[in-house]
C-alpha cells in the first residue's frame, strides 16, 4: 500500500511536488480552493479533499505551501483542532522566524511535530532545489525520502526560525541582483547598447557577473517577456521585506536591500504586480523615461 501525503496549497511551486510525489508512488492528497489547481492536481493523479479539515483527517504528513504569512497563520488556526500526536505538518512556505515561532505555538497543544522549511530554486530547477529545515530531527529524517522527489537535499540547519533565517538571506541577496540586473538593462537601452547584445555577450562569458539569474532575467529582458512567471514581482517585494524586517529584528537597517524594497513597493503601486519579477526593468524604464515638464 502507498504512503499518503497532504499538500495544502498547489500554487507553482506545490503544483510541482504533486507532480513529482505521485510519480514517486505516493497516494497524495491536496487541498486548494481554486478550481483549476484542482483540475490539475486530478489530472496528475491526486486526490482532490473538499477542504483543510478533511485533509489532515485523512492524512498524517502534510507539507503546507502557501502564498503568504497571514495566510499560514489563518491555516494553521484552522487544522490545529484536527490534529494531534503523529501528525508531522511541515511548513514550506517563506515566512518570518516570528510567524515560524507562532505556528509552533499554535501546534504545540495538539501532539502534532510542526517543522519549518523552505526551499532554495525556482520552479525551473525542481529536482535540483535544497530544502533547509528547522526543527524536530526526527521529523525531518521521516519526510525526507518525500522531499527528495523533487529535491536533491533536505538538511536539518537548526531549531525553529532557523530555516527562515537562511531563505531570508537568499531571498534578500535575490531581490537586489534582481533589481540591478532590471536597472543595469535600462540604462543599457539608454547608453546606446543593444540589450540582447549585452545580454547574449555576458551570459556567454567568463564574467563574474554570468550566473543563473542573470541568465533568466536578463533573458526575459532581452525578448521582452513578462507573462508566465516563474516568481512574481509581487512575491518577491514580499520576500524583500520580510528579509528587511529580519535586519531590523537585530537592530540593522540594510542600506541597500531597504533602498531596492523601495523601488519594488514603487513598482508595484504602479501595477508591476503580477508579471515576472523582470518586469521590473519596465518601472525602470518609466521612472528615467524623459519627462516634458512644459
Amino acid at each position: 500500500m502507498s504512503e499518503k501525503v497532504g499538500l495544502i496549497g498547489a500554487g507553482i511551486m506545490g503544483r510541482l511536488m504533486v507532480e513529482h510525489m505521485v510519480n514517486a508512488g505516493y497516494e497524495v492528497y491536496v487541498s486548494d480552493p481554486d478550481p483549476k489547481t484542482q483540475e490539475y492536481c486530478k489530472e496528475k493523479g491526486a486526490v482532490i479533499c473538499e477542504n483543510n479539515v478533511e485533509l489532515v483527517k485523512t492524512v498524517k504528513k502534510v507539507i503546507v505551501s502557501l502564498a503568504s504569512p497571514k495566510i499560514s497563520i489563518l491555516v494553521a488556526n484552522e487544522i490545529a483542532p484536527y490534529v494531534g500526536e503523529g501528525h508531522i505538518v511541515f511548513e514550506t512556505s517563506t515566512t518570518t522566524p516570528e510567524i515560524s515561532y507562532q505556528l509552533a505555538d499554535i501546534f504545540k497543544p495538539t501532539g502534532a511535530t510542526f517543522v519549518e522549511s523552505s526551499i532554495l530554486g525556482k520552479p525551473v530547477a525542481v529536482g535540483e532545489w535544497v530544502i533547509p529545515a528547522g526543527g524536530d530531527a526526527k521529523a525531518i529524517e521521516e519526510m525526507t525520502p518525500i522531499f527528495m522527489t523533487f529535491s536533491k537535499k533536505v538538511e536539518r540547519v537548526g531549531e525553529i526560525g532557523a530555516s527562515n533565517k537562511l531563505k531570508l538571506l537568499n531571498n534578500t541577496m535575490y531581490a537586489v541582483i534582481n533589481a540591478c540586473i532590471c536597472e543595469v538593462m535600462t540604462v543599457a537601452d539608454k547608453v546606446g547598447v543593444d540589450k540582447m547584445k549585452f545580454y547574449d555577450i555576458v551570459a556567454n562569458s567568463a564574467a563574474a557577473t554570468n550566473c543563473g539569474l542573470f541568465k533568466e532575467t536578463g533573458y526575459r529582458i532581452a525578448i521582452d517577456k513578462y507573462d508566465d512567471p516563474t516568481a512574481t514581482n509581487e512575491l518577491i517585494r514580499k520576500d524583500n521585506a520580510c528579509g528587511v524586517a529580519l535586519a531590523q529584528s537585530v537592530g540593522i537597517t540594510p542600506i541597500i536591500a531597504n533602498t531596492v524594497l523601495t523601488q519594488y513597493n514603487n513598482a508595484v503601486s504602479c501595477g508591476y504586480a503580477k508579471e515576472d519579477d523582470s518586469v521590473l526593468y519596465k518601472y525602470f524604464k518609466q521612472m528615467y523615461a524623459p519627462r516634458n515638464d512644459g
